[in-house]
C-alpha cells in the first residue's frame, strides 16, 4: 500500500514538473538539464550496487522516473526500495 501512496505521488510530480517545463521559453532545454542528473545517478547507483546494497533495477518505469524527476525521482526510487 506504501509502493502506491509513492508512485502515485511521483506521478503528481512529474505532472507538476512537466508543466513547469513547458511554461517556459526553453522548454526542452529544462526538461534535458533535469533528466542528465537523474539518469547519471540511476547508472551510478547501479554500479555502487555491490557496494552501498540499493538496487534498482534497470526497467522502463524506472528510466521514465529518474529521466522526468530527476534526482528527486531517484530519492523516491530509493525510498521506495526501502518500503518495499
Amino acid at each position: 500500500m506504501a509502493a502506491t501512496v509513492l508512485w502515485i505521488l511521483m506521478a503528481a510530480a512529474v505532472l507538476i514538473i512537466l508543466r513547469y517545463c513547458f511554461k517556459g521559453k526553453k522548454k526542452l532545454a529544462a526538461l534535458f538539464y533535469m533528466s542528465v542528473p537523474g539518469l547519471g545517478t540511476l547508472v551510478v547507483l547501479n554500479m555502487l550496487s555491490a557496494y552501498t546494497g540499493i538496487v534498482i533495477p534497470l526497467n522502463l518505469y524506472n528510466l521514465i522516473t529518474s529521466v522526468f524527476l530527476g534526482l528527486p525521482g531517484i530519492t523516491g526510487l530509493v525510498v521506495n526500495s526501502f518500503v518495499a
